[in-house]
């Protein structure tokens, strides 16, 4: 199981699109590309490979456990949700930056604590964005054969209730399916 610094790591990680759609804001507003390149794509592009890294990570220290599926449910608007909420608060309707002056600034630092804060406590920081969008994961309700529910993120489809050979387990009832890269679908 991840520790909590790898839990929060990987939920910075969510935020790489919510620093690209701040960065085309701030261009929108008059800032020149060379800062939206350098400093937003950068930063984005930097949490994006600190994904890759954890993942890589959980693959190669953690065990995998087989997990044998009764019911399954496809939680994957659960990432839509996320994006929603994220970027909400960005999309209103401005022409200043979101750095125009230091209550802007205070207001809008204030909504991503909260929004950030609301979803680290209701655990859910692993529906995730870049790994949905950028590398295919897919995000399950299940409830295994002691009708425990876990969420378990895979890249294989799942339609029905199955035996899974090998997920490793990341947080509470969180489970990260891996694998044999040749299996495209179960069920």
């Amino acid at each position: 199981m991840l520790k909590g610094w790898l839990n929060v790591a990987f939920f910075a990680t969510a935020w790489s699109p919510v620093v690209i759609v701040v960065g085309l804001h701030e261009v929108k507003t008059g800032q020149p590309w060379k800062i939206f390149f350098i400093y937003y794509m950068g930063l984005a592009v930097a949490l994006f490979l600190t994904c890759l890294l954890l993942l890589y990570v959980v693959r190669r220290k953690y065990i995998p456990q087989p997990i044998t599926i009764d019911s399954i449910e496809n939680k994957d608007q659960e990432v839509l949700t996320f994006i929603l909420v994220t970027l909400l608060p960005i999309m209103r309707a401005s022409d200043k930056s979101i750095f125009c002056d230091d209550l802007t600034t205070m207001i809008n630092l204030a909504i991503v604590g909260i929004i950030t804060f609301t979803l680290y406590s209701a655990r859910a920081y692993h529906f995730n964005p870049v790994i949905r969008l950028f590398l295919g994961y897919r995000c399950y309700s299940i409830k295994n054969s002691h009708g425990t529910p876990i969420l378990l993120i895979s890249k294989k489809v799942l339609r029905r209730p199955c035996k899974i050979e090998s997920a490793i387990p990341i947080a509470d009832f969180v489970h990260l399916q891996v694998g044999n890269k040749d299996e495209k679908e179960y069920g």
